[in-house]
């Protein structure tokens, strides 16, 4: 067995100045209920009355609950943000294509008899979904198509290549989608890059072998009475040979330089040969893509060995910059003045490879190596564990930091209390899924608020208001501790839920996220939903005796902290649609992302929670009661392979998440707008 160390990819900070996007059908609300508001007032901690509790939503709970038939809400639509980490830059954001923007962009008619091509018809094919009638173009530089007083929709012109944030090289996709590509006009310099062993390629003799001599010189040309010196033809065969072998050579040191061309090209990577490396170890490869085809690079791969020969299997390395692919290993502190070899193996789109060979460095200072080793990123269940491991650990004691890619959450505690399923919907077109965390009300986060007359939900701005058609959700509903239904999957049916369920009052949302669109906003990307005290008219069902029906007197609500210095090790938590109704979680070294930028993201590199999970808590500091501190929230990942971003709510990142938190606690009841958008 291996020694026992954490594995972990982490991605460090590192700016790209490349960033690619994918703009699906843009729809804007014109007019209507739906427009941006901005909310100016604040409120005392007293209790509002019950009139006050009207949005627009329906006025009873009895016809809010009663929206979520069995039948759609099995079926609900999970709404999350992606990226598509295939293009060649990692990080062009996908909205609209089995995510977010999906249901308002889909074509509603074949229109089997156009000349246009697939792509060209799946841009302007569509339907409005407040019901104006769109005709089918054909013609995108000519689109002016007005949705009536509901609204409009706008289509973004072959030839206009500029918007916020957007300029650059358009180019087109698949799905149907226009691109627009911003442009590389930047290099990235590295302080230091060590360049180690080149490989080195040995000619062998057959290249002499393959060569056919020709007829002129071979025997059957040779007269047979040639008196001619045999010392001398002997002399004179060696000379030709000698040539024949030279230009043998000469031909095939050009096809192997040929063929090395095609593949991609490992130009330095570090820690070189016989290097001492330290307790937590950074691992970087520079890539470039072949020389000759260009392919762009879909895998860098890391192998690892022990003192002892055991192998990991081969992990996938994170991009961190524009050829740079990065992982960490932590633990090598136990191995002190042991050796280890790793390698590492490059793949691109047309199937070639490049590769280090094998490296052998050295563990800096004196040790041992008793503990077994856990290769913790190669699947999405538990990785290699002793049998207690699911076990909850000692109360107060911290949570075992294990590396879990996605899994159900075994530990139940006051996380899986106060986290739960957000059903909502915007004007009846369709419903969605997301997830949410009762947060302390009182003193900026750390301390509940009796007082107040309200609880206050964490989610993500994707989960409160739809920045495509300018609008808050105008149906909501809270679900705590879905996983302890008595139920097979989510229902309707409230009485089936142990704490039962809430209808929503209204949400707090960013202008910053309000007045653009994904991935603009992506920054924003965080949000809250406000509850009333207000048991008769906000809730409903629970099968647990002596509920309150007053949210966070219910549950223990979670400590926020808008200063929290990020450490390390990650809980992420939420409910994942295809997982429904289970509680899933990752476990991870936490690091940062570039998914555009201009915005550091957080990121949990080997995290696989799905759609439906946005929203959904980060803890650190998470102890055995899973009791924590939350500081971030799922927002978006990519499409085609795992991980997890979050943004940063730390006031002193520039994050304003505690203004909205503030405007959250005191602000009025918004009526039909049904949220605030506030600007801080």
């Amino acid at each position: 067995m291996m020694p026992n160390m954490t594995l972990s990819c982490r991605r460090r900070r590192w700016s790209s100045t490349a960033s690619g996007f994918v703009l699906s059908l843009l729809l804007a609300t014109a007019t209507g209920s739906g427009g941006v508001y901005v909310d100016e007032s604040v409120e005392t901690d007293a209790p509002m009355s019950t009139e006050q509790f009207r949005r627009h939503l329906e006025t009873t709970s009895a016809e809010t609950f009663a929206h979520w038939t069995s039948d759609r809400s099995t079926k609900a639509i999970p709404l999350d943000l992606k990226l598509r980490s295939s293009d060649t830059d990692g990080s062009a954001y996908l909205a609209g294509h089995g995510s977010y923007a999906q249901f308002f962009v889909q074509g509603t008619q074949d229109n089997s008899n156009s000349t246009e091509s697939n792509e060209d018809n799946e841009v302007i094919r569509s339907r409005y979904l407040l019901g104006a009638k769109i005709p089918v173009l054909n013609d995108v530089n000519k689109v002016n198509v007005e949705g009536g007083n509901t609204g409009a929709m706008r289509v973004h012109k072959l030839e206009e290549t500029s918007s916020k944030g957007l300029r650059g090289q358009r180019r087109r996709q698949q799905n149907g989608e226009q691109a627009l590509r911003k442009l590389d006009q930047g290099t990235i310099s590295l302080d230091s890059i060590r360049f180690t062993e080149t490989d080195v390629s040995f000619l062998h003799d057959a290249y002499a072998q393959d060569y056919v001599m020709p007829s002129s010189i071979s025997g059957r040309e040779l007269k047979r009475n040639n008196k001619k010196d045999r010392n001398k033809m002997r002399e004179e065969s060696d000379n030709t040979n000698k040539k024949n072998k030279e230009s043998g050579q000469k031909n095939g040191n050009k096809k192997n330089k040929q063929k090395n061309n095609k593949r991609p090209q490992i130009t330095s990577f570090s820690p070189s040969a016989e290097e001492g490396i330290r307790d937590s170890q950074d691992f970087s490869i520079d890539v470039e893509p072949s020389p000759m085809t260009g392919a762009s690079i879909t895998n860098v791969l890391f192998q690892i060995t022990d003192p002892k020969g055991e192998s990991s299997s081969w992990i996938e390395v994170p991009k961190i910059g524009k050829n740079r692919y990065q992982l960490t290993i932590d633990g090598f502190a136990k191995h002190k003045g042991t050796k280890w070899r790793y390698r590492v193996k490059v793949v691109d789109t047309t199937g070639k490879k490049d590769t280090t060979g094998v490296i052998i460095v050295t563990v800096n200072g004196v040790g041992d190596t008793n503990d077994r080793f856990v290769d913790e990123t190669t699947s999405t269940e538990a990785p290699v564990a002793s049998p207690s491991s699911e076990s909850p650990p000692s109360p107060a004691q911290a949570m075992r930091k294990q590396v879990i890619s996605d899994k159900n959450w075994p530990h139940g505690g006051n996380i899986q209390l106060a986290t739960g399923k957000i059903l909502f919907e915007f004007r009846g077109q369709g419903d969605f899924v997301c997830s949410g965390t009762v947060i302390m009300d009182g003193s900026n986060g750390s301390s509940p608020n009796g007082r107040n007359g309200r609880s206050i939900i964490q989610t993500a701005a994707h989960c409160v208001y739809n920045d495509v058609l300018k609008e808050f959700a105008t149906k909501a509903m809270f679900v705590p501790d879905q996983v302890s239904t008595k139920g097979v999957s989510s229902n309707a049916n409230c009485d089936d839920d142990k704490l039962g369920c809430w209808k929503l009052s209204f949400g707090v949302v960013a202008d910053g996220w309000a007045e653009s669109e994904f991935p603009e906003n992506v920054g924003y990307d965080y949000a809250y939903y406000v509850v009333y005290d207000d048991p008769e008219t906000t809730h409903v069902g629970g099968y647990l005796r002596e509920l309150t029906g007053i949210l966070d007197h219910d549950v223990d609500a979670v400590k926020i902290d808008f200063d929290y210095r990020v450490k390390d090790f990650t809980f992420a938590l939420g409910y994942s649609s295809e997982h429904d109704p289970n509680y899933r979680y990752c476990s991870m070294h936490q690091s940062t992302i570039f998914g555009v930028s201009w915005y550091e993201n957080l990121w949990l590199d080997q995290c696989g929670l799905g759609a439906g999970a946005s929203g959904g808590p980060w803890i650190a500091d998470m102890d055995g009661n899973g009791v924590g501190t939350l500081f971030s929230i799922n927002s978006w990942g990519f499409d085609d392979k795992i991980g997890m971003a979050g943004p940063s709510l730390r006031t002193q990142d520039g994050s304003l998440a505690e203004c909205l938190f503030q405007k959250a606690v005191k602000a009025k009841d918004p009526g039909k707008k049904g949220g605030h958008v506030v600007s801080c």
